[in-house]
């Protein structure tokens, strides 16, 4: 059995239109979705955000200080 014969099937040329919407549907998802963090961004980011992260981090103590794995 040639390889070629074996993955023919991948091609699938009857559901170009299928594979069409899943793939634009998919896109259309993402873009929503980074054009809503781009709008949530900048109230999050930076020193004036909702957490700043000098004065969250300033509340510990040095030994107790929140690290990746605590």
């Amino acid at each position: 059995m040639d390889c070629v014969d074996w993955v023919s099937w991948f091609g699938a040329p009857e559901y170009g239109f299928a594979r069409q919407v899943l793939q634009r549907g998919v896109a259309a998802l993402f873009f929503v979705a980074f054009l809503s963090s781009l709008n949530q961004f900048p109230a999050l980011l930076g020193e004036r955000g909702l957490l700043p992260v000098p004065d969250y981090l300033g509340g510990f103590s040095a030994r107790r200080r929140p690290t990746l794995f605590r």
